[in-house]
């Protein structure tokens, strides 16, 4: 079961989370020093969320979000950052997981929930979800 993180949660698991962050996120983002700072003040103000998959007392997957207003239509969007999983997760885990942070984002009054993702997995569990799995194009400058 997925569950969203405390500010316990993130202080006590904050060097496993960091790690998630590098492996997934760090490369792709060049993220600093100073941006794993950033991140955690997001996370302990709850600006951006963490949220865990725990089995058997062991985190198998951690999911980092955060909500974020669109000046262009006015909604407010739910984005996933990062993902991690420390072993290879079914469809129906994966599932169970995604509709726990698409019930938060309604909750928290959120129009859509967007992802990226290289994942052929993660893609099909989209259009599961009857998401648009439009390709997303980026150019390093």
């Amino acid at each position: 079961m997925l569950i969203k993180l405390t500010q316990k949660d993130i202080k006590t698991f904050w060097n496993t989370i960091k790690k998630a962050i590098q492996e997934v996120c760090g490369k792709r983002d060049n993220l600093s020093e100073n941006s794993y700072n950033i991140i955690l003040s997001k996370l302990m103000s709850d600006e951006m969320q963490g949220w865990a998959f725990v089995e058997n007392e062991t985190i198998k997957m951690l999911v980092i979000t955060i909500i974020q207003g669109n000046d262009i239509d006015f909604g407010i969007n739910l984005t996933i950052y990062c993902v991690y999983s420390t072993e290879e997760l079914d469809i129906k885990t994966m599932g169970k997981s995604l509709a726990t942070i698409i019930r938060y984002a309604k909750n928290m009054d959120c129009t859509k929930v967007i992802a990226y993702t290289g994942s052929n997995k993660v893609q099909k569990l989209a259009e599961y979800f009857k998401a648009s799995t439009e390709a997303l194009l980026v150019w390093e400058l």
